[in-house]
């Protein structure tokens, strides 16, 4: 499978790593807010319905939990790249977000932009924990459509987040042959775990930040991923994604 080997968790395995996870979520939660990102609720529990075990290699896996919203907006996401897929250079963070949401339930329902985009920045994401026989890695990865949208003199740019990331990436089927092609976003949510766990570091003095490359699996190039990982809580975040040779 172009995403691994992908079955949903045992009654245990599920067990296990909610708990995990749930503890970490409460430990971001305070960081958070004691930072200035002021949030009066976080989801700290998913269902075992969305949730993923994934191989990543041959002796390790990834646990994937989902909200409920994450792949909704990803869908719409897509439907906008496909709609026009100049949206996603540099500036248009604006304009996908519209487009987003002009294929949204939320619009149907009368929900304000402002609020749809709040709700796509804050609370649509994906935890990913690591598990290699029955330990699991003290470090976690969350995806995040994007962490925020920074306005600019001439438009708007995502940061963070698989959003960020499509600056440099294409789903168009058209675009195969190039080195920054991936079959769809959840594909690049995948590199980005794989990547995460297992990739070659480089090295960099900049604090919090861990920064790894794997193989591009359809390209005879290189994948370089910048993660922010929050101390306390041992959370990893997508800073950026891009293609070297």
């Amino acid at each position: 499978m172009k995403n691994g080997g992908m079955r949903f968790p045992s009654i245990e395995e599920y067990r296990q790593a909610s708990a995990f996870l749930k503890d970490k979520c409460f430990k971001l939660w305070d960081i958070e807010n004691a930072h200035g990102i002021s949030r009066d609720h976080a989801q700290t529990g998913f269902p075992l319905v969305l949730s993923r075990v994934q191989k990543i290699s041959n002796e390790d896996e990834i646990i994937v939990f989902e909200n409920n919203s994450f792949r909704r907006h990803i869908d719409e996401c897509e439907k906008a790249f496909r709609s026009d897929k100049t949206l996603f250079h540099k500036g248009n963070a604006n304009q996908i977000m519209l487009s987003m949401y002009n294929n949204s339930i939320e619009k149907e329902s009368d929900i304000p932009l402002e609020r749809y985009v709040d709700n796509v920045r804050t609370e649509t994401c994906s935890y990913i924990i690591h598990k290699k026989e029955n330990a699991l890695d003290e470090l976690i990865l969350r995806v995040d459509t994007f962490r925020m949208i920074k306005e600019k003199e001439k438009g708007a740019d995502f940061i963070g987040g698989l959003f960020h990331a499509l600056n440099h990436f294409t789903i168009d089927i058209i675009d195969d042959g190039q080195r920054n092609y991936v079959f769809d976003v959840l594909h690049l949510r995948y590199l980005a775990a794989k990547a995460f766990f297992l990739g070659n570091v480089i090295e960099t003095d900049k604090p919090n930040t861990i920064i790894k490359t794997i193989p591009n699996p359809l390209h005879d190039s290189l994948i370089k991923f910048v993660f922010f990982v929050e101390p306390n809580s041992n959370i990893g975040f997508i800073t950026t994604i891009t293609t070297i040779r």
